[in-house]
């Protein structure tokens, strides 16, 4: 978004406010300050992301690998610009994709595009590297953590900033948990895209959540411990 400030290969943050969480760690009895990494993972369900196309006149019929059959019409319908009631994608088994298989991807254009020039059926699975670069990942963080309590237990603020990155992409926020997972008398929470030449992130099991999460439960045992 426009309003979002751009500084260098740093975009963000985006905001979320709730309350004055400052007041909140003023009415604090015990503060709690973390900080928490977590490292890019990579998409390896154990069949890579691939196609079979079969180009004919009036129907371009794929089958893929893929957890949206509809979203990967509508891709190569926009791409090859073509009605979608020409594009026929076929998904009877599937060995994994954890969000990452809900697109044709460059695999399937390019198969589809071969398939057209050799008037013949053309497969093209991606082999275990070209998973490991181009299909997508887990975005990494690198967050800090600030809660605060009264004595009962009662949490009086929550502060996240965080920084990821997913390569080339968006998508490393991870301030879900922190935000609707306790409920807090004020929240503030920052999140950054870090840009650098890699792969793009993609879904991976509720996207930044299993990121914030670790580091949320992280901070609330330490604060449980202390009360």
């Amino acid at each position: 978004p426009e309003d979002v400030p751009q500084k260098g290969n740093v975009h963000g943050p985006s905001v979320n406010k709730r309350g004055d969480a400052e007041q909140g760690f003023k009415d604090a009895d015990f503060i709690v300050e973390s900080k928490y990494t977590t490292q890019v993972q990579v998409h390896n369900a154990l069949e890579t992301h691939g196609v079979v196309a079969d180009w004919k006149p009036n129907l371009l019929t794929v089958w893929a690998s893929t957890q949206g059959t509809a979203s990967v019409r509508e891709e190569l319908a926009e791409f090859f610009k073509l009605p979608k009631s020409q594009v026929r994608v076929i998904t009877e088994f599937m060995g994994g994709g954890f969000g990452a298989k809900f697109g044709a991807g460059n695999e399937g254009t390019v198969a589809a595009i071969l398939s057209r020039q050799t008037g013949a059926p053309v497969r093209l699975m991606l082999d275990r590297k070209g998973e490991q670069l181009s299909v997508g990942n887990r975005p990494s963080s690198d967050q800090t953590l600030k809660i605060g309590a009264k004595k009962d237990g009662t949490l009086t603020a929550i502060k996240l900033i965080s920084f990821g990155t997913a390569g080339c992409g968006t998508g490393a926020g991870c301030a879900g948990p922190a935000t609707n997972l306790y409920q807090s008398a004020s929240l503030h929470t920052e999140e950054n895209d870090v840009f650098i030449n890699a792969g793009p992130g993609a879904a991976f099991r509720a996207p930044g959540h299993p990121q914030g999460a670790f580091a949320l439960e992280q901070t609330i045992d330490e604060m449980a411990e202390k009360l």
